[in-house]
């Protein structure tokens, strides 16, 4: 985007959009201002100037024009360049060295007067309020942006200026939240040649209706006159209303504080304070100010943390209501399993137990056949049913039938009965229960059910020679 600002030509007066082009296909002037800064928005415009948003390389500034070629005019204009080059803070806007120069349209012969400096995004405070439908703003945005505005006058102050147009106007709410002094063009430096024109009443008059205090009104202006500014600057945040709306006099001032009843006390007398009729009776300086605002500060910030704890207690509180349900619900839920697996275990145990009753050997024989797996090993089979394991291998099979043949009295048939209900791991225990029954063979075909190899299965048979 870019616009002409050649008051002369006809595209700069319809405010004509001519793109990125360099020149303006009206007129032929440079729509680049200075060779740096390409107009891309009208801001707005007075008796004095007009106001653009300029694009700087892609950062945004505002672009002020001068029209107005009285020579005070001038003097306020570059009054205010000389005096926002010297200020350093966040709340003023910056100018930089070089901000301040004149552009020649193309075919005139007067120049403009323009002065680049940083843009503030956000609202002016008339504006702010208008949008807001004139809603008073709160307690704590009251002191906060007063406290803010006071450090701004501090500073300009110290440096020997004031700015004698304090008004909402010129009071800029950023889109960030601080506060901005803005339109320094009536800043005057307070010095000795000024006190004496003062006397002589040789001063421009700045005057702004319902904000200007008297004695500026009389050419007497000096610094204590911003408070009183700021002082019906913050009467029409606290009410909504313009200072013109209320009824006053030089002897008690402006009757406003019936209006601000939601406010503390303190607040209110304060304001009335900075706006006092006489001079001398106002505050000192911006500091005994801030100084007045710090009680206001530390009762929100107090007010701030007690909130703060209440609604951590109120969470707290939740919480251990939480915690306690969760565990009644658990100790219910570990309750009602246990008394499921009770009864389960009541009704599970009685028939475990009568199968105990009426199979011991099977519960006894898994010890026993481990240990008669390592005896044999190549009979790892005979876990498996003995008798099946017997005669699938040929070879075991005629060494207990050698046993068999001599065992042929009633001594050896009675292993041959235990052998049969024993299991796959029963045949070791039915022979010691054996052991009582015969006087001392036992313990031999003890040893022989140990070493099952071909070698030491003819002892045990020639033992039971002499058993008969």
């Amino acid at each position: 985007m870019g616009l002409c600002i050649n008051p002369d030509c006809e595209k700069a007066k319809k405010q004509e959009d001519q793109g990125l082009s360099l020149f303006c296909t009206g007129c032929g002037s440079s729509l680049l201002i200075h060779d740096l800064y390409r107009v891309i928005k009208y801001l707005g415009g007075g008796g004095f100037g007009t106001t653009y948003l300029v694009d700087d390389c892609g950062t945004p500034k505002v672009l002020k024009i001068l029209h107005n070629t009285d020579p005070k005019a001038i003097a306020l204009f570059d009054q205010e360049a000389l005096v926002l080059q010297k200020l350093n803070h966040p709340g003023i806007p910056k100018v930089e060295t070089g901000g301040r120069f004149d552009y020649l349209p193309r075919g005139s012969q007067k120049p403009l007067r323009c002065l680049v400096m940083e843009y503030i995004e956000g609202e002016t405070l008339e504006d702010y309020l208008a949008k807001n439908n004139y809603r008073p703003i709160s307690e704590k945005a009251a002191v906060r942006w007063l406290q803010q505005l006071l450090e701004i006058l501090a500073l300009v102050h110290s440096a020997n200026y004031f700015h004698r147009d304090i008004k909402p106007a010129n009071v800029m709410l950023r889109s960030s939240g601080p506060i901005a002094l803005i339109d320094f063009g009536t800043a005057r430096e307070e010095t000795q040649t000024y006190l004496q024109k003062q006397q002589g009443k040789q001063v421009t008059g700045i005057v702004s209706v319902g904000y200007t205090p008297y004695e500026q009104e009389h050419g007497q202006a000096e610094y204590r006159s911003d408070f009183f500014a700021v002082g019906r600057t913050f009467v029409f945040l606290l009410t909504g209303k313009t200072p013109d709306q209320f009824t006053g006099s030089l002897k008690k001032g402006l009757i406003w504080q019936q209006e601000a009843q939601g406010y503390r006390q303190e607040l209110r007398d304060l304001i009335d304070e900075l706006m006092r009729p006489d001079v001398e009776e106002r505050p000192i300086n911006a500091q005994a100010v801030l100084e007045r605002l710090q009680p206001f500060e530390d009762f929100h910030k107090t007010k701030l943390i007690n909130q703060v704890v209440s609604v951590n207690g109120e969470k707290e509180i939740d919480n251990n209501n939480n915690i306690t349900i969760g565990i009644n619900k658990f100790l219910l839920i570990f309750g009602l399993l246990t008394g499921f697996v009770g009864l389960t275990a009541g009704l599970v145990i009685p028939f475990n137990n009568s199968t105990k009753i009426q199979e011991p050997s099977k519960s006894e024989t898994p010890k026993p056949a481990q240990t008669a797996k390592p005896a044999p090993p190549k009979t790892t089979p005979t876990p498996k049913p003995a008798q099946t394991a017997k005669p699938a291998p040929p070879k075991t099979t005629p060494k207990p039938a050698q046993t068999a043949k001599p065992s042929t009295p009633k001594p050896t048939p009675k292993p041959a009965q235990t052998a049969k209900p024993s299991t796959p791991k029963t045949t070791p225990k039915p022979a010691q229960t054996a052991k009582p029954s015969t006087p001392k063979p036992t313990p031999k075909p003890a040893q022989t059910a140990k070493p099952s190899t071909p070698k030491t299965t003819p002892k045990p048979a020639q033992t039971a020679k002499p058993s008969t």
